[in-house]
């Protein structure tokens, strides 16, 4: 959707861009549809896809899959995407290196489950609500409480620092380019190696555990301090719509 008067060359960009991790990613942009709509209405321009693809084989994967002692594996540090964008947004000139994670995870979510098959219980990308919405989704469909180190959980420092001076929680800054899995806790260790054979996910760790059944599922964090947190879902909009 294009907003009246966006510069061509700008489209242009955006779309070499997008041929490009199409391939890299090795899919086809099979057909699109153009909308302009008056100079105002769109920030300039807003994309939308829509996906077909074929299930991945040999994944069984599912919340009743996973069960007490289970690990919980994160592909890498949080955050990178949303405060990219929110340090952008407010013009906070960060002079570190900080840039969206945006990235293709096929890769990964075919490793894991080409390498350790039944094994992988459950996978999912935390994007909106980051880590936070999806580990709390995940202790609500599988019935199961989980438990997170806060020290396991990798990092970008220049993430969290962006955060805490906007007052924001990592923990529910979207991501774009990370995975997490549920894993048999045999294969927690072999899960990471497996992971960290690639640059996207070389930070890649085990970040916690299902500890038990639960009526009243809840996600709670060891933090560095000692204590425990509850993380909840994130609800209104902590962060301004990214994605």
């Amino acid at each position: 959707m294009l907003e009246e008067g966006l510069e061509i060359e700008l489209l242009r960009r955006v779309l070499v861009s997008a041929g490009r991790a199409a391939h890299a990613a090795g899919v086809t942009i099979a057909t699109g549809d153009t909308k302009v709509v008056e100079r105002g209405a769109a920030d300039g321009m807003v994309v939308n896809t829509a996906g077909v693809g074929t299930p991945l084989e040999g994944a069984e994967l599912g919340f009743d899959r996973i069960a007490p002692g289970d690990r919980i594996i994160l592909t890498g540090p949080l955050g990178e995407h949303g405060m990219a964008v929110m340090s952008r947004r407010e013009g906070l000139g960060i002079s570190a290196e900080l840039a969206s994670d945006c990235a293709a995870i096929h890769e990964l979510s075919a490793a894991l489950v080409g390498e350790l098959g039944p094994d992988v219980h459950f996978m999912r990308d935390p994007t909106r609500g980051g880590l936070a919405a999806t580990l709390a989704e995940t202790a609500a469909g599988a019935g199961c409480d989980i438990e997170i180190t806060e020290t396991a959980i990798p990092v970008n420092p220049t993430a969290q620092a962006v955060a805490e001076m906007l007052g924001l929680d990592l923990l529910a800054a979207a991501n774009e380019g990370k995975l997490v899995a549920v894993v048999a806790p045999e294969a927690a260790e072999r899960a990471v190696s497996v992971l960290a054979t690639f640059p996207l996910a070389r930070r890649a760790a085990a970040i916690g555990q299902v500890t038990r059944r639960s009526d009243y599922p809840l996600v709670e964090m060891l933090t560095r301090a000692g204590g425990r947190r509850v993380v909840q879902m994130p609800y209104g909009e902590e962060l301004p719509r990214i994605c």
